[in-house]
C-alpha cells in the first residue's frame, strides 16, 4: 500500500534482475482486470439466450496520462476505451455509465463499478447455473 493506504502497488522481482523490480502500474492493473472480466462475461454469455439478458456493456475509462500502449492494446482487443479529463471524479462519473466500468489512473488509484442491473442479472444467472448443474455450482451463491 502507498503512504496513506488508498491504493495498492503491485510489483514483481524477476529472477535474474539484479534486485530490480517490475512495477505493475494502474494501466497494467486495468488491462489485467479488463481481460479477466471480458473472459468471464464471455463464459457467462456462452449458454445464455441473448434475448433474455442482452450483453453487459463493459467500459474502460482512462485519462490522457494513460500509457498509449495500454490504450492501443485494449482497443485492439475490441474493448471500448473512453478518455476523460484527469481526476478520479471524471473517471468515476464516466465508468458509472456502463454495466461494468473499469478505471485506474497510472498511479494505481482506481476501481471497478458494477451497475445494479448487471448485479441483478448476475444473480439470476447464478441461480440458473446453481439449479441446472449437478455438483460444480451446487451451493454457490453471490453475496454483495
Amino acid at each position: 500500500m502507498d503512504g496513506d493506504a488508498d491504493r495498492l502497488v503491485y510489483f514483481s522481482v524477476p529472477p535474474e534482475s539484479n534486485a530490480q523490480i517490475d512495477l505493475v502500474d494502474g494501466d497494467k492493473i486495468l488491462s489485467l482486470f479488463a481481460v479477466f472480466i471480458r473472459e468471464q462475461l464471455s463464459l457467462l454469455n456462452e449458454k445464455e439466450d441473448i434475448k433474455n439478458c442482452g450483453k453487459a456493456r463493459l467500459g474502460i475509462v482512462q485519462t490522457a496520462y494513460a500509457n498509449g500502449a495500454s490504450t492501443n492494446y485494449l482497443n485492439n482487443l475490441g474493448l471500448e476505451v473512453n478518455l476523460t479529463p484527469t481526476g478520479v471524479k471524471y473517471l468515476h462519473e464516466k465508468a458509472a455509465e456502463f454495466d461494468i466500468g473499469i478505471y485506474f489512473e497510472a498511479n494505481g488509484h482506481g476501481t471497478i463499478l458494477f451497475s445494479e442491473s448487471f448485479i441483478e442479472w448476475l444473480e439470476v444467472r447464478s441461480n440458473k447455473l446453481s439449479s441446472g448443474s449437478k455438483g460444480l455450482f451446487n451451493g454457490f451463491s453471490l453475496q454483495f
